[in-house]
């Protein structure tokens, strides 16, 4: 995924696709309808369940849910403000978001750490 290390600024995409933005609207909803789905098929699997053999079934599979869910491991490295990002943090930074799935994400590079804080 990304582009090549050969590539130049002209292969970049002109803008996100119509489709790229109904998955990015939608993500929040499929992925709760999804989470919603999974308890409704382990409530069904017990049929017989009183009221608080339900709650426990969805608090277990609550549980089994979150544990599948996990962040994306980023490396932190030493910056020291007012020094220049080199080139080839830049290159890996870059393909290790596009690699987790954040394609589109850049950043100002030459903006000043301090820029953007409260």
């Amino acid at each position: 995924m990304g582009l090549a290390t050969s590539a130049k600024p002209e292969d970049l995409p002109d803008s996100v696709s119509a489709e790229e933005l109904a998955s990015w609207d939608t993500w929040r909803q499929r992925r709760r309808a999804a989470f919603t789905e999974r308890l409704k098929q382990a409530e069904a699997s017990h049929p017989n369940a009183n009221e608080q053999e339900i709650q426990l079934i969805r608090k277990n599979e609550t549980e089994i849910l979150k544990k599948r869910l996990c962040g994306v491991p980023f490396q932190s490295s030493i910056f020291l403000p007012g020094s220049p990002v080199s080139m080839h943090l830049k290159r890996e930074m870059e393909s290790d978001l596009a690699k987790h799935g954040l394609h589109r994400l850049t950043f100002d590079w030459n903006s000043s750490p301090s820029q953007g804080c409260l």
